[in-house]
């Protein structure tokens, strides 16, 4: 009997260890270090708006004779963190793309690829595609997988995972 329940636990265990992407990757490895120097440019950047990431955070608070449950909203806009990633590089983050465009600029798009939850946290897969604004043609695709204790936190990894392939020599501190 103990020898099934062991066996029972490693299953469990085990089915939520599989990556839905292991780390990151550029979908299109033989062209990223070609689109990354068609990206140089470019000086404006228009950024889609994504959906906002969000979850309630529970936390158990009170002292042994009375418990109550707390909850905090957590919201991530993924939209903002790539606009934060542009500005820095020196790209003119445009808030419109209203009217004749300025000079070259190219269209960011982001979504949330796959989620899933396992024993080690949540993992969310996100895709950030850069398109040239007056042709629509694509320049790069790159997609990474974020996996943190929460759905935000999992979601700014991957994001960070993303930008850090476009422009790998950006700060650590987004």
């Amino acid at each position: 009997m103990r020898e099934i329940l062991s066996c029972l636990l490693a299953c469990l265990v085990l089915s939520g260890c599989g990556a839905v992407n292991n780390g990151a990757s550029s979908r299109y490895d033989s062209k990223a270090a070609e689109a990354n120097k068609e990206l140089a440019g470019y000086r404006y950047a228009y950024v889609l708006v994504s959906d906002i990431v969000s979850y309630w955070e529970e936390a158990a608070m009170g002292d042994p004779y009375s418990v109550y449950e707390k909850t905090n909203p957590a919201i991530v806009n993924p939209s903002e963190i790539v606009k934060e990633f542009l500005e820095e590089k020196g790209y003119i983050v445009l808030p419109s793309l209203d009217g004749p465009l300025p000079g070259k600029c190219f269209v960011v798009g982001i979504e949330e690829s796959r989620h899933r939850t396992s024993a080690f946290g949540t993992g969310i897969e996100m895709t950030i595609r850069f398109r040239d604004a007056e042709t629509n043609r694509m320049l790069l695709t790159v997609t990474a997988e974020g996996i943190e204790w929460t759905k935000t936190n999992a979601a700014r990894s991957a994001i960070r995972k993303c930008m850090k392939l476009v422009f790998p020599d950006a700060a650590s501190n987004h």
